[in-house]
């Protein structure tokens, strides 16, 4: 647990302070013309992520959806998946925060996010079903 998170912590920073622009951001890639800059998509996901991070969970669910929204392929929007469920599971809203996680693990099969929502999912209907009993 304490891995996954110190791996979050790096990331999200290595992502937000830019690190390796040329390499997030693809610009011979036909999407990233339609959506704008970089720079926007990172804002946006930037602001999304501040609403999570201070709590404000309505606002943070609004705001990943729409980035989702706006950019389904996006490099990050695998994340913004991810705290999206963790968004509703904090609201505790338990069915949302499973149907999103398991949104996550439908469309990209592998990958760390995909390990850390199946394990949140586990988790999740471990406590889920003994709450219905």
């Amino acid at each position: 647990m304490k891995f996954r998170f110190l791996f979050l912590i790096m990331l999200l920073a290595c992502v937000l302070s830019g690190c390796g622009k040329t390499g997030l951001y693809n610009v011979t890639d036909p999407t990233y013309e339609r959506a704008g800059s970089a720079t926007s998509d990172r804002d946006h996901f930037e602001k999304a992520k501040k609403y999570y991070d201070t709590e404000d969970y309505d606002k943070a669910i609004n705001n990943f959806s729409q980035y989702i929204k706006d950019k389904p392929d996006g490099i990050l929007t695998v994340v913004a998946i991810y705290y999206l469920a963790e968004s509703y599971e904090k609201k505790n809203n338990i069915d949302k925060a499973l149907e999103t996680y398991q949104r996550l693990v439908n469309k990209y099969k592998t990958g760390e996010w995909v390990m850390w929502s199946k394990e949140n999912m586990q988790e999740l209907k471990g406590g889920h079903d003994s709450d219905r009993e």
